[in-house]
């Protein structure tokens, strides 16, 4: 509604008056309270952090128009994500004053999880990015048709948070987060069989089973990052945990623009080259047009430009699809956390 009726930058402005409001909230109910043992800000590592991420997110973003590593600016930017990857690893070594404390890198459950949370992000904010542009610029519907059918991917995240965090202790987390990766796979392998002929209903129930599969993943998720850690690491854990989340969301959706973005060029190409006046299939769309008319031949580009991006939104929901199933593995390689006992009541 916002787009429609204002701008896109409205959707962004609308945070600032209930931003406003939780800072203040923040600010005059939150208790002060002062560490006990202070440490100062590793000012380095995170300069070197901020600077090589941004590098890298930049190269992502811009190394499709930019032809690639064909374009200077993209050789600068990989190289100063790598120089800030180098500087930041060798000051966390050795330093004494670091931003995350090398005992995270040494845990095997908040590292695991959190290599699965890069991965699910990235995933999961990708379909975000690219199912509204498959709505309006393949099917045409208008920007509140397209609000209206991502409602039920927030009704199914709404559904399975009211148990799932009730379930967090009581079930194995792994099993949790497996029927969280299971439903999403299958939501995006279904995604990968969409045709340009289908109606709304596909979109309404694949984006319901995203929603539910979100819902699994994230509290047991966050829970079991932390159910090994010392209380002495979990404020820098989830600093690097949240750190990392952002960053797959936002790397993931830069990998997949440019996968999409190369795939509609080579699938194009693929159609294209078929495209012949001694085809049958060209002759009984166009008659007795000939490709020499200039009509003729912008219908036919039109057409196989809109079967190109369709075939590669297919396929690139079918690669999400196989990467969330392979993740499934690394579930078994963490340890499940201690089920809370149940204490009997008093007679």
């Amino acid at each position: 509604w916002l787009t429609e009726n204002y701008s896109w930058r409205w959707v962004f402005l609308v945070n600032l008056p209930f931003g406003s409001v939780a800072l203040a909230g923040l600010w005059l109910f939150l208790p002060n309270r002062k560490s006990p043992n202070p440490q100062r800000f590793d000012f380095l590592g995170f300069g070197a952090l901020a600077v090589g991420v941004g590098a890298l997110q930049l190269m992502f973003d811009r190394g499709q128009q930019n032809d690639w590593f064909g374009s200077v600016e993209t050789w600068v930017e990989l190289i100063v994500a790598v120089c800030c990857a180098y500087i930041f690893l060798i000051h966390s070594l050795t330093s004494n004053k670091v931003l995350f404390n090398t005992a995270l890198y040494r845990d095997r459950n908040f590292m695991g999880v959190t290599t699965a949370a890069f991965v699910i992000m990235g995933v999961l904010f990708a379909v975000l990015a690219l199912i509204p542009p498959m709505m309006q610029n393949l099917y045409g519907y208008p920007v509140e048709t397209v609000g209206l059918l991502s409602v039920p991917r927030g009704i199914g995240v709404s559904v399975t948070m009211l148990f799932v965090g009730r379930l967090v202790g009581k079930v194995d987390s792994r099993i949790l987060i497996g029927t969280g990766i299971l439903l999403s796979a299958h939501s995006l392998w279904s995604m990968s069989h969409f045709t340009l002929n289908m109606g709304q209903a596909p979109f309404i129930w694949t984006g319901f089973e995203q929603g539910l599969a979100s819902g699994f993943i994230f509290v047991p998720l966050s829970a079991l990052a932390f159910s090994t850690l010392p209380p002495s690491l979990r404020v820098q854990g989830t600093t690097a945990y949240n750190f990392v989340r952002n960053i797959g969301s936002s790397l993931g959706i830069s990998l997949i623009q440019t996968v999409f973005s190369q795939n509609i060029q080579k699938v194009h190409a693929g159609l294209a080259g078929n495209v012949r006046e001694d085809n049958p299939a060209v002759r009984m769309l166009f008659g007795d047009a000939t490709l020499h008319s200039m009509a003729a031949i912008a219908r036919l580009n039109a057409m196989v430009g809109r079967q190109a991006v369709m075939i590669a939104y297919v396929n690139v929901f079918w690669v999400m699809a196989v990467a969330m199933v392979v993740l499934l593995p690394v579930l078994l390689l963490l340890k499940a956390p201690p089920a809370r006992s149940v204490q009997p009541k008093p007679s």
